[in-house]
C-alpha cells in the first residue's frame, strides 16, 4: 500500500500481485472516490470483510487498486530479475503503476509521507534504496529490519526538515539585521529552544530507541549553524561601527570646511 496526500486530499494505492480474480475484475488499476462506489466489492474482496474494507475506504478521498498479472515463469522463477524476463502485460502494468506514483506530475502535485513524516525527493530515495537493498540477498528482510531502517530514515528526515527551518530563520534574522544584531544570542537560544521543542513534539517510530541520538545531531548541526552566524555577526557589528565613524568624521569634515568658506567669505566682504 502506498498513502500520498494532495492539499487536504489523502489518496491510498493498493498493489495486487498475482491478481486471479479476472473474471470479475481486469488487470490494471481500478479507482474509487468517495463520490463513486462503482468498484467497491473489490475492495471489500481485497479486506474480506466488508465492514473493515468499508472503515478503510471512509478514511481516504481516493483510492486505488492495481491488479497486476502474473509475471511470467521466467521472472518468477529466478532472484536476478529484469525487465526482459517478464511477460509484457505484467511489464506494462507494472509501468503504468510505478508512474502513477513516481513520474514528475505525481511526485510534484502529491506530498510522499512515510510514517505521517512528509519525505523530501532525496530522502525519499534513500527510504527505497535501503529497501531495496534488504532484497539483495537469498533471505527476506524481517519485520524487525525494516522497522529499524524506517524508523532511521524518518529521524534523519525530520531533523533534515528542522535544519532547513532553522537556517530559514537564521537568514530572515539576518535580513532584519543588515548591521547585525546586538542581542543575538537571545535570539538564537530562543530559536534553538524552538526547533528542539518540535523534534520531542514529533511522533516517530522507534523514537525511544533513536530520540536521544538523533536530537544530540539535530542540536550539534543547529549549533554549528549559530555559531556561524555569531561570528559573521560580529564582524556586521564592528563594520557598521566603522562605517558609523567614518560617516561622523566626514560630516564634521563637511563642517569645518562650511566654517571656514564661510569665514573666507566673511573677511572678503
Amino acid at each position: 500500500m502506498f498513502y500520498s496526500e494532495q492539499e487536504d486530499l489523502l489518496n491510498l494505492n493498493i498493489l495486487l500481485r498475482d491478481w486471479e480474480n479476472i473474471q470479475e475484475y481486469n488487470f490494471g488499476t481500478h479507482s474509487k472516490s468517495n463520490t463513486s462506489d462503482t468498484t467497491g466489492n473489490l475492495y471489500h474482496h481485497i479486506f474480506r470483510e466488508k465492514h473493515i474494507s468499508g472503515n478503510i475506504l471512509k478514511s481516504f478521498n481516493q483510492c486505488s487498486v492495481t491488479a497486476l498479472p502474473y509475471p511470467g515463469k521466467k521472472l518468477a522463477m529466478t532472484n536476478n530479475a529484469t525487465a526482459s524476463l517478464g511477460d509484457d502485460e505484467f511489464i506494462l502494468n507494472v509501468t503504468q503503476f510505478i508512474e502513477s506514483i513516481f513520474s514528475p506530475t505525481a511526485v510534484l502535485s502529491n506530498k510522499k509521507k512515510i510514517g505521517g513524516s512528509c519525505v523530501t525527493g532525496n530522502v525519499f530515495l534513500e527510504y527505497c534504496m535501503k529497501w531495496a537493498s534488504f532484497f539483495k540477498s537469498l533471505e527476506l528482510p524481517t519485520p524487525q529490519s525494516v522497522y529499524v531502517s524506517t524508523a532511521q530514515l524518518q529521524h534523519v528526515n525530520l531533523i533534515r526538515n528542522l535544519e532547513k527551518e532553522f537556517s530559514s530563520i537564521l537568514q530572515i534574522e539576518a535580513d532584519r539585521h543588515p548591521d547585525g544584531n546586538p542581542n543575538i544570542k537571545i535570539m538564537l537560544e530562543e530559536n534553538t529552544k524552538l526547533i528542539v521543542q518540535k523534534f520531542e513534539n514529533s511522533k516517530l517510530m522507534g523514537k525511544e530507541e533513536y530520540s536521544v541520538e538523533y536530537k544530540e545531531i539535530l542540536v550539534k548541526d543547529i549549533g554549528i549553524k549559530s555559531a556561524k552566524m555569531e561570528e559573521g555577526n560580529v564582524i556586521k557589528l564592528e563594520e557598521a561601527k566603522i562605517r558609523r565613524e567614518t560617516e561622523e568624521a566626514e560630516r564634521k569634515r563637511q563642517e569645518h570646511l562650511q566654517r571656514v568658506r564661510e569665514a573666507e567669505a566673511a573677511a572678503r566682504a
